[in-house]
């Protein structure tokens, strides 16, 4: 999968080596774990498949920025007890 990254972000595969992916650059992510990555920045906002809009969801910072907040919220605090 090709992607072309919108906005810079930092980022890690094999959750060992980080890199910084910077805006503007395209980057092959062949292996499973970059594949992940890739489409974890996809649906952030943070890249898009190379040669392919974005779609209108993720055009509005305000949006990502939403979409954000509610899945850290989401993770937070212990797993409720299943009856």
């Amino acid at each position: 999968m090709k992607i072309e990254m919108l906005r810079s972000a930092p980022g890690s595969a094999d959750g060992i080596r980080h890199i910084f992916y910077e805006k503007g650059k395209q980057y092959d992510m062949q292996t499973e774990r970059e594949v992940a990555l890739a489409k974890t920045f996809i649906k952030l906002g943070y890249a898009a498949i190379e040669g392919k809009m974005l779609s209108p969801e993720y055009e509005n910072k305000a949006v990502v920025k939403e979409t954000l907040i509610t899945e850290i919220k989401a993770k937070r605090g212990r797993p409720r007890k299943v009856a």
